[in-house]
Parts: C-alpha cells; sequence; structure tokens
C-alpha cells in the first residue's frame, strides 16, 4: 500500500466570499457602533480610529478561510480491494461527523452533519469531500480536515488492507 497526499493551492474566489462577507459584517458592527456610541463624532474621525480595523481583519479572515477551504488529495494505492477500502473510508469519515450526500457507482460525496458547516459549504464550496475509486487507486478528495482523518488513520491506526499482498498485474 502507498499513500500520497496533495495540497492543492487556495482558490481567489474562496478568498473574495470570505473577505466580502467578513468585510459587510464588520462594516454593519461599525455603523452600528457608530451610531449608538460615537454619533457626535465626525465620521472621518471615526473612521481614522477604526478604520484600519474594519478593513484589516476581513483581509487577514479572508486569506484564513481560503487556506483552510483549499482542496487536499489523498491516494492510496496498490490495495487489493479498492471498494472495500473506499467504503472503509466513507464510514471513517460518517463516524467524523460527515453524511452521504450522493452516492454513485465509483464515486460518494459526503457533507457535514452541522448545519452552519453545511451552509458554509454551500457557499463557499469549502465541506464537501469525495471518495472515488478506479481498480489501482483510491481517491478523497475534500478540504483539509476529512482528509487529514483518513490520512492519519491509514498512516498510524490498524487498518484491515494495510499488510495486503499487492497482486495485480
Amino acid at each position: 500500500m502507498k499513500t500520497h497526499t496533495i495540497a492543492h493551492s487556495p482558490k481567489f474566489t474562496i478568498f473574495l466570499k470570505f473577505w466580502l462577507l467578513i468585510l459587510f459584517v464588520m462594516l454593519l458592527m461599525g455603523a452600528i457602533f457608530y451610531l449608538f456610541l460615537n454619533q457626535g463624532e465626525p465620521l472621518t474621525d471615526y473612521l481614522k480610529s477604526s478604520g484600519l480595523i474594519l478593513f484589516i481583519l476581513p483581509l487577514i479572515n479572508g486569506i484564513i478561510g481560503a487556506l483552510n477551504g483549499r482542496t487536499h488529495t489523498f491516494t492510496i494505492t496498490e490495495v487489493d480491494d479498492t471498494a472495500y477500502v473506499a467504503n472503509w473510508a466513507v464510514g471513517l469519515l460518517q463516524k467524523n461527523g460527515m453524511r452521504i450526500k450522493s452516492k454513485h457507482q465509483n464515486q460518494t460525496v459526503l457533507e457535514p452533519t452541522s448545519s452552519f458547516l453545511r451552509w458554509l459549504g454551500n457557499r463557499f464550496g469549502t465541506e464537501e469531500a469525495s471518495i472515488s475509486f478506479t481498480e489501482n487507486e483510491v481517491i478523497i478528495a475534500g478540504n483539509g480536515k476529512c482528509v487529514d482523518v483518513v490520512d492519519t488513520k491509514v498512516k498510524f491506526g490498524r487498518v484491515a488492507f494495510q499488510n495486503q499482498p499487492y497482486n495485480h498485474s
């Protein structure tokens, strides 16, 4: 059995979506604080004192969101029964807070059971995991959390397919 993990680069669209969401929330909170706490102060003075935070914080959160939302791919090769390994990975992810969204012949797509994470995944495309298999390999693609769960279990846990002889020609 051989394994290989790839961390793909962050997508600019995910960064932009996170940045705009946090920017909107920060501007809304800034407007509420100005109206209730600093109403007598000129708006230019208020923006000079808090404007940097209103724009730096969304930038930092957008970068963090894009880095956390990037896709990771974990590939398992040289196992005899790839369907068994794929079903084992689906079961493992289901134990760790995922549920099956769609299932096809050689591919299963999972989504989080948490309603907030499902909402986040539907808006930003960051929370789904897919497990597909061919006769030679099993590919787990998704966010870093899901891929890391399977990767850690394969590398450090006891799995039934770890010491299988590779009988493919």
